[in-house]
C-alpha cells in the first residue's frame, strides 16, 4: 500500500508530518468516507483530537490542509 501511495506523487503521506508534540488522548478514525467523516466532525465539534487513516491520497491531502492529522 505505501508503495502505491508514494509512487503517485512526490511527498510522503504514509507518516504523520513532524510536529512539536504529537496528538495525545485522541481517537483514530480508519476511513474518512461517508461514515468516518460524520464521526470525525462530531468528535472535532466536541474539541476531541483525531488522527485519520485513509487510503485515498486526495482525502489525506485535503484533511492535512485543514489541519487534521492524517496518513
Amino acid at each position: 500500500m505505501q508503495g502505491r501511495l508514494e509512487r503517485q506523487r512526490n511527498g510522503s503521506l504514509s507518516v504523520l508530518p513532524p510536529a512539536h508534540e504529537g496528538p495525545q488522548d485522541h481517537a483514530v478514525i480508519v476511513g474518512y468516507g461517508r461514515v468516518g467523516s460524520v464521526v470525525g466532525k462530531g468528535l472535532r465539534s466536541q474539541k476531541l483530537p483525531i488522527v485519520v487513516i485513509d487510503q485515498n491520497r486526495r482525502r489525506v491531502e485535503a484533511l492535512r490542509e485543514r489541519g487534521v492529522p492524517a496518513v
